[in-house]
């Protein structure tokens, strides 16, 4: 007998079609979604690049007045640097031109009468000299500048070239002034007196070490 072939019924064109639709629909879905995480990306990307941009004109700005305020600084320290050089610079000429005084006084004679003059009262009351000096700076303090010396005098006669050893601070405060024999020409305890009374009066520029030591000589003169 022959065999008989089960047939296989064929599916729909329905069936199909309903199959197509939905894989169309899917993958419209799908290249929604695509579309909307690109877009999304895009403007967080650009976001993040203007962030970027604004951070970065921030700092540029930061910076140019950072270098601004340095330039300023700068320039007004040496303003200021080279008007202390220059009052050190003239003072230390008045000092060396003995500017910074100089003495005269009458002496008694032992005689009646105003000192020098001829037509003066019997009775007038002699004057006593007056010793003036200028002072020199040495030792370790040749790189300092002077930025006050003190008018220096006293009430004798007496002449001679006090050596005063100093040491000054960091802000140019002189913190101690002893009478030295070394170079000195007198041991006249006023002259001696006055020289380490007026070396403490000196005021120098400013340094970087914070004891540093020198001398102040004083010649006390009469003219």
């Amino acid at each position: 007998k022959p065999v008989k072939t089960k047939v296989e019924p064929k599916p729909s064109r329905d069936i199909n079609r309903d199959q197509n639709s939905q894989e169309i629909a899917i993958k419209r879905q799908k290249e929604k979604k695509r579309k909307e995480e690109l877009k999304r990306q895009r403007e967080e990307a650009l976001a993040e690049q203007q962030a970027q941009e604004e951070l970065d004109q921030k700092r540029i700005e930061v910076e140019r007045k950072r270098q601004e305020a340095v330039e300023a600084k700068r320039l007004a320290d040496a303003e200021a640097r080279r008007k202390r050089d220059a009052e050190a610079q003239a003072l230390k000429d008045a000092i060396s031109s003995g500017l910074s005084g100089s003495g005269q006084g009458s002496g008694n004679a032992g005689n009646p009468g105003d000192q020098g003059q001829p037509d003066g009262a019997p009775d007038g009351k002699a004057l006593e000299g007056i010793s003036t000096g200028a002072g020199s700076i040495g030792g370790g303090l040749g790189n300092r500048g002077v930025l006050y010396a003190p008018k220096i005098t006293n009430d004798t006669q007496k002449t001679g070239k006090v050596v005063v050893k100093v040491c000054v601070d960091s802000t140019g405060k002189v913190v101690s002034s002893n009478y030295t024999q070394v170079g000195s020409t007198t041991n006249n305890p006023g002259l001696i007196a006055t020289a380490e009374r007026s070396a403490r009066k000196y005021k120098f520029t400013e340094g970087t070490i914070d004891r540093q030591c020198g001398t102040i000589t004083i010649i006390f003169k009469l003219k």
